[in-house]
């Protein structure tokens, strides 16, 4: 007589899972791009109440692989780039399972990456499972608009250099394609390795910041323009407000004549702090500005005097 195994109770509790699950349809709408899609929750709030009700228990069981990139998003800003290969097993109350694994990928600018990936590898290990359809039979019928699932990378990489919100996403793709996107079923299959290499181009960097001079860098000026002879000493002869007058007029018309070609300024605290400081090296070394060279006109009269 032979030996008879209990069947595993796994296959046919998955089979009842799949009968009562039926479809979960894309019931989260991105407001910016206007695409559709399936969250980890809505997924879990079809799932988990069958499950239970069946006997199966489903839970991640090994991280096959992992892989974590460090990238500069450009202005010393990095993120983190987690991919990782997870085996999940759906258990019965025999002790038999059925295992899926997926492929978790997600991009953070902190450190909630590897949470991200490991959510994202979930979903599709229920996905997948249970072979969950849409509630749209009708959902992939026309091809000439892809799965918005194929245009995750390119979303990832706009969260990589700082573009997160859906409507800048929108206005970024707008932008570098040069047409208006009502919805992301705007964008084609062609569209998506142009946005990937304008998303993966590096950043421009942004210009340096520049400070005005502080009232301590003017007085230094100041002070450095009058040992060097520039500001002469207050007169006897003259009010306090005219000796002020006069070492301002001094100083300005020395400041202006080491800024050639530049808009002049009518105090020091207009000047920023990296053109200043070497103003107050010049003025210690006494340099002087050159003197502009004088109109043609006057040069005649000058040569007409000398002649005379």
């Amino acid at each position: 007589m032979e030996d008879h195994k209990p069947t595993p109770m796994i296959h046919a509790a998955m089979a009842k899972c799949m009968a009562e699950i039926g479809s979960v349809s894309k019931r989260q709408t991105n407001e910016g791009l206007g695409y559709a899609y399936r969250a980890l929750a809505d997924v879990y709030l079809a799932c988990q109440p069958v499950m239970a009700a069946n006997g199966v228990h489903f839970a991640p069981f090994r991280i096959c692989d992992y892989k974590c990139e460090k990238f500069d998003r450009g202005n010393g800003k990095f993120s983190f780039h987690v991919t990782m290969m997870v085996e999940h097993r759906f258990y019965a109350s025999d002790g038999s399972f059925v295992s899926v694994t997926t492929i978790g990928e997600a991009i953070d600018t902190s450190d909630k990456a590897s949470n991200k990936a490991m959510s994202a590898s979930a979903k599709y290990a229920l996905v997948q499972g249970y072979c969950l359809p849409e509630a749209d039979p009708d959902a992939d019928a026309d091809h000439s608009h892809p799965e918005i699932d194929a245009f995750e990378p390119l979303w990832t990489a706009l969260e990589a250099i700082g573009i997160k919100e859906p409507t800048a996403m929108k206005t970024w793709c707008e932008s570098k394609l040069g047409r208006a996107l009502p919805n992301a079923e705007s964008l084609t299959i062609a569209d998506l390795p142009v946005l990937m290499v304008e998303a993966k181009r590096p950043a421009t960097p942004e210009p340096p910041v520049r400070h005005k001079a502080s009232k301590e860098e003017a007085l230094r000026l100041m002070a450095a323009l009058e040992a060097s002879g520039v500001i002469r000493s207050p007169s006897a002869t003259l009010s306090k407000k005219e000796n002020s007058d006069a070492a301002k007029s001094a100083c300005l018309a020395w400041v202006n004549g080491m800024r050639p070609g530049q808009p002049m300024v009518g105090g020091l605290l207009e000047l920023y702090a990296d053109e200043i400081i070497p103003m107050i090296a010049k003025a210690k070394a006494g340099e002087k500005p050159e003197a502009e060279p004088l109109p043609d006109f006057m040069n005649d009269i000058a040569d007409s005097q000398e002649k005379s």
